[in-house]
């Protein structure tokens, strides 16, 4: 097989940019940093400079609510998909330590309203009340304006980074750097969660997301047009002023660790540099 051959499959492992996920659950739409409105727990309404106190923080699946003195931090699992949609707390610190909460949420432009049970001998609520001896919490939250997730924040730093359009300036695969001329035409272009990339002549059209706080910074691609079509590949990255670098698995192989290839190792580290009109 030529260069030119092997390159269609290798080129098309270029970029970094986050796929957000799109799955049964919207737990993208639960990040972020929430305020407390209102709480009620078996009927009675906390008074309301206690409930002013209470702050929320969703951090991919990492749950950190505060009232007052009272910090609870727990794991969500989350089913959209059910009618009203259901919310696990596995609490890791706070009173409940131990303990599996169950709960229904909903969202409602910036409100976020959770019911669930005080303890985990609670069965699920099935309605957005806590009434008199119920057994439940019933509170509404309401999105920070001021809050900055750590993760997004750094996504969209590096999203902005990496939106260009840039050649490939060097290719190494199982140690040995593949000659210029095997690639010098062709192009990559970023765009917001998406990447084109001419290769050999075809047109190939992908998504991928990043992991920002990783270290090394992760990326995963997903390839929806030409080539390679419904197959991924995971890989780290590093951005140095115009310069990106990628180191990519072949398709099916675990994710590297590390930017280095060698005889006995199929990852591939790509160089690209962002070019100017």
């Amino acid at each position: 097989m030529g260069w030119k051959l092997c390159l269609l499959g290798l080129i098309l492992l270029i970029g970094a940019v986050e796929l957000r996920a799109n799955d049964a659950n919207d737990v993208e739409a639960l990040q972020g940093g929430w305020t407390m409105v209102l709480v009620f727990r078996n009927g009675e309404a906390a008074p309301p400079d206690l409930a002013k106190s209470g702050e929320l923080v969703i951090e991919d699946q990492e749950y950190r609510a505060k009232l007052g003195s009272n910090a609870m931090t727990a794991a969500i699992k989350i089913d959209s998909s059910k009618s009203p949609k259901e919310i696990d707390l596995s609490v890791s610190s706070g009173e409940n330590k131990g303990q599996t909460l169950k709960g229904i949420y909903k969202i409602t432009g910036d409100d976020l309203t959770i019911c669930r049970g005080l303890t985990s001998k609670e069965p699920r609520p099935t309605e957005f009340a806590a009434p008199l001896d119920s057994g439940l919490l019933l509170v509404t939250w309401k999105r920070s304006k001021t809050f900055v997730n750590p993760k997004t924040k750094a996504f969209a730093e590096d999203l902005k980074r990496l939106e260009r359009q840039c050649r490939l300036v060097e290719i190494e695969l199982g140690g040995t750097k593949i000659p210029r001329r095997a690639f010098e035409k062709d192009t990559l272009v970023l765009k917001g969660n998406r990447f084109a990339s001419y290769v050999a002549g075809k047109l190939v059209h992908g998504e991928f997301k990043i992991d920002p706080l990783a270290k090394p910074k992760t990326i995963d691609i997903i390839f929806t047009e030409g080539p390679g079509k419904g197959h991924s590949q995971k890989g780290i990255y590093e951005l140095d002023g115009e310069t990106q670098k990628v180191c990519i698995a072949m398709p099916d192989r675990p994710r590297p660790t590390e930017f280095v290839t060698g005889p006995d190792r199929f990852d591939i580290i790509q160089i690209l540099k962002r070019e100017h009109p």
